[in-house]
């Protein structure tokens, strides 16, 4: 899995606290997704908190129009008034407890919905 964007202390964190022995979690910058299969055995972007609205529909945009992304399931953590600006399924009111946040990325990688 991958935290994507938004601050980078809190996606710092966020990665560290869901980093466990089933699953590998790494925050990385936008930049990452430009590398040539970057995305390669991704099983999960979880996009952090903190983005500003211009730019996290930008990215939203560019992750449903690249085809490496097409297929990866998608997990927003962000402000209630986000998810409803983007219609969003999948989105996380952040803050939240970590438990609820673990039970959410759960749910998206059975789901397996990708971003677009």
């Amino acid at each position: 899995m991958l935290v994507l964007g938004g601050d980078p202390v809190v996606g710092r964190v966020l990665a560290s606290l869901l980093d466990c022995p089933r699953r590998a979690v790494r925050y990385v910058e936008l930049g990452y997704l430009e590398r040539p299969g970057a995305l390669d055995g991704v099983g999960l972007l979880i996009l952090a908190p903190s983005w500003s609205s211009g730019d996290r529909d930008a990215l939203l945009d560019t992750l449903r129009k690249t085809r490496d992304t097409a297929d990866v399931p998608l997990l927003e953590i962000g402000q209630p008034e986000d998810a409803a600006a983007a219609g969003s399924n999948n989105h996380v009111p952040w803050p939240c407890r970590t438990e609820e946040l673990q039970k959410r990325i759960d749910a998206a990688l059975r789901s397996g919905s990708g971003t677009g």
